[in-house]
């Protein structure tokens, strides 16, 4: 038998990172990123719906009502900061959650990292065999199999 001698500046071989769901703890890992997921997508949307409130609350003029929906948009924004922690350790690792919690803060860029770490997620559920959806992965397909 023949064998190549080893390349050091060949191409990296692709390896799946995810088996289809037939180890158990591979299984539990995809649904720990999949209730992550759904948790992100539903502040991120509560998010949206308490900023698209506080827009007309405030051009009606009333200030106690302003201030009532900017303590829901302070909560909703730590809980953003916590679903993409949670997200962020699942798929990333525990020092990069820490960076996306911190960086979840500021507006713009902060819905930037949640979408990458939205992507991240759905790359990793589909590679493991599951359809991901609008609103995240449907958790009834781990009870399936």
């Amino acid at each position: 038998m023949s064998q190549e001698p080893f390349n050091p500046y060949a191409s990296p071989v692709s390896v799946e990172e995810f088996p289809k769901l037939s180890d158990a703890s591979h299984r539990a890992r995809l649904l720990e990123i999949a209730k992550a997921q759904r948790f992100l997508i539903y502040v991120l949307l509560t998010g949206l719906l308490f900023g698209v409130l506080a827009r007309f609350i405030s051009g009606l003029g009333e200030s106690f009502g302003v201030y009532i929906i900017l303590g829901f948009q302070l909560v909703i924004s730590v809980l953003q900061s916590v679903a993409m922690y949670g997200l962020g350790k699942r798929v990333y690792g525990s020092a990069s959650a820490i960076g996306l919690a911190l960086v979840s803060f500021v507006p713009c860029v902060g819905l930037l990292f949640m979408l990458m770490a939205n992507g991240a997620a759905t790359k990793k559920l589909t590679a493991g065999g599951i359809k991901v959806g609008f609103m995240g992965a449907d958790l009834k397909q781990f009870e399936e199999r």
